[in-house]
């Protein structure tokens, strides 16, 4: 038994499919094709799965900023006077054997 839902995705509407568990096993290049072209594939019931395409992963798993860059614009209140990399200072390196 299965049953299909429409998700809205920004520009078009796309079919996801619920499947059992011994279904999905048994149709497993089906599962595999409509998660590429037909969007996020629910396997399970009790706790439920999803297989999403390769490309959509990469879109949604990428984070928007950097988390270094985060930390630094949500640091609480402290001037922090970082050095530009690459920039030499005057300072001898611990372990150079110059």
């Amino acid at each position: 038994m299965w049953s299909m839902s429409n998700i809205e995705t920004g520009s078009a509407t796309v079919k996801s499919r619920f499947w059992g568990i011994r279904e999905a096993k048994s149709h497993l290049s089906e599962v595999l094709r409509r998660a590429r072209s037909g969007g996020p594939q629910y396997i399970g019931k009790r706790e439920p799965c999803v297989l999403v395409s390769a490309e959509q992963w990469e879109t949604v798993s990428k984070p928007a900023v950097s988390l270094s860059s985060w930390l630094l614009d949500h640091r609480p209140g402290v001037a922090l006077d970082l050095p530009k990399r690459g920039q030499s200072s005057d300072r001898p390196l611990p372990f150079s054997e110059d």
